[in-house]
């Protein structure tokens, strides 16, 4: 995920600002729509980048690039010739939303504090918050990769209940919250 930081907010040292925000870039936004879609017509493939940019409206040039990209990280299978195109490479119940936004953005992380190094944080070491942001951090990345491209491709109101273990980061955060 991208944090998206625009200087000169309220906080000094750009560790913080009002107008930060979590979100995915368009290019991946637009790689899991794809990726869906193709999970949820598996005896339709191969795809090509044509008739994908025509069921989803994205530009073909846009789709090229992004299926392109999925295969080049090893998500997609690439066929050539007359009857080529695209594929899934894995079956959709073994990717993960967490996989696929690590793999085309970098590692999930809300804040500086809660990345792998940690160091590049001014006030880490009397921040009274930096505990709670990485718990909350880690529910993010347990929830996204809980979440399988499968899940993505079922029809809008058809998803099973979430199933949550016991000892899951999410129902341990509902707890101590």
């Amino acid at each position: 995920m991208v944090l998206i930081h625009r200087p000169g907010g309220a906080f000094p040292h750009g560790w913080c600002s009002q107008a930060a925000m979590v979100r995915l870039t368009k290019i991946t936004d637009y790689a899991l729509l794809l990726m869906a879609l193709m999970a949820r017509r598996p005896g339709e493939a191969p795809f090509t980048s044509r008739d994908l940019a025509g069921l989803t409206g994205i530009s073909p040039p846009m789709v090229s690039k992004i299926l392109k990209l999925l295969a080049r990280e090893g998500f997609l299978r690439s066929t050539r010739g007359a009857n080529g195109g695209y594929s899934l490479a894995s079956d959709p119940l073994d990717i993960t939303v967490a996989a696929l936004i690590e793999r085309l953005e970098g590692p999930v992380t809300l804040t500086v504090c809660s990345a792998h190094d940690a160091s590049g944080c001014p006030i880490e070491d009397f921040c009274p918050v930096s505990s709670p942001l990485q718990r909350i951090n880690r529910v993010v990345i347990d929830t996204l990769s809980n979440i399988t491209l499968a899940e993505l491709a079922e029809p809008e109101g058809t998803l099973p209940a979430r199933r949550w273990s016991r000892g899951s980061a999410a129902v341990a955060a509902t707890k101590t919250g």
